[in-house]
């Protein structure tokens, strides 16, 4: 450990004197990223009160020269996903700057093509053998900020709203309104005229560019579908999928009409859950499919009763 203290140390002060000596060095680089990955620095993080104080900030110096790789090859994305494994254990050190600097670098330091490879990636990660909190993080810390950075205006803050808050009381209250005493109406063409058009908007061009149809398409096939069948993962990830979808309605809703029965169909099955978030989360979904595609009037009566007589203190918020 002491020799390579001493190793980082003196690719510190090279790389600060010589701004192009990663592009010079290939062998340091997969030497850095080997020891990222390796088993030890793991099980030194997780044990770090047996390690001597002089040695625990091998994680954080490890980490910053990902942060430095990353800067000077833009195009090499593995290396973002490479740096959640650090927030997959509690560690006694701040890493907030890792996280701050991967939702910074993918919602507005990347070109198209770049985010392209991001989303690549987050499909072959979700149908990996990986672990459910990594495929988690990814959403957290990188897709659901790349596509914040998409579509909100710079300047402008709907986070709330773009990861699934529901902004739709007004136009759901007014079509379940109207559902409520014409359930037999099989012309539920009224609907469209209903629709806030602020909810149903689409997406800016350059946003397009880089969430397209075969991005869309994948999505429903490989991130809500596994081999023809509803994916089967924990809450936590079905969550964040749900998250995912609820935007793409939003803002993709002429994209993804090819494919609204698969979307709807994911979000229905997970109302039989026993969890609680991932129920609201379902309802926030179809909500939003509510709000942009003609839906029965049935079926739309029959959510708004659901949300009506939704009381848990914990989802408030998300039956609001």
């Amino acid at each position: 450990l002491e020799l390579q203290h001493q190793g980082f140390k003196i690719i510190e002060t090279l790389m600060a004197n010589d701004e192009h000596y990663l592009r010079n060095h290939n062998d340091v680089v997969r030497a850095f990223r080997w020891l990222w990955r390796s088993k030890g620095r793991h099980l030194r993080l997780i044990h770090e009160e047996s390690v001597p104080p002089r040695y625990h900030e091998e994680s954080k110096v490890l980490a910053s020269f990902l942060i430095g790789y990353s800067q000077t090859y833009p195009n090499d994305v593995d290396v973002l996903f490479d740096l959640l494994r650090i927030f997959l254990q509690p560690t006694s050190f701040d890493f907030t700057f890792v996280k701050n600097y991967l939702q910074r670098r993918v919602s507005a330091n990347l070109t198209p093509d770049q985010k392209k490879h991001i989303i690549s990636r987050f499909f072959a990660l979700l149908n990996s053998e990986g672990t459910e909190d990594t495929k988690v993080l990814s959403i957290q810390i990188l897709v659901l900020p790349m596509l914040q950075g998409l579509l909100v205006p710079s300047g402008q803050s709907r986070c709330g709203e773009l990861i699934g808050q529901p902004a739709l009381e007004s136009s759901v209250e007014r079509m379940a309104a109207s559902a409520a005493g014409e359930q037999t109406r099989s012309d539920t063409s009224a609907i469209d005229s209903q629709i806030d058009e602020s909810v149903a908007s689409r997406a800016p061009e350059h946003a397009r560019d880089v969430i397209d149809d075969h991005v869309l398409r994948r999505f429903v096939k490989e991130a809500l579908f596994e081999g023809g069948k509803t994916r089967r993962c924990g809450n936590r990830l079905t969550v964040e999928l749900l998250k995912i979808s609820s935007i793409l309605l939003e803002s993709f809703w002429q994209e993804v009409s090819s494919s609204r029965k698969d979307i709807i169909k994911f979000a229905w099955n997970q109302l039989k859950t026993d969890d609680l978030m991932t129920k609201h989360w379902a309802y926030v979904n179809i909500s939003r499919f509510i709000s942009v595609f003609e839906t029965p009037a049935k079926v739309i009566h029959q959510v708004y009763v659901a949300l009506l007589r939704s009381y848990h203190h914990e989802a408030r918020d998300l039956v609001r």
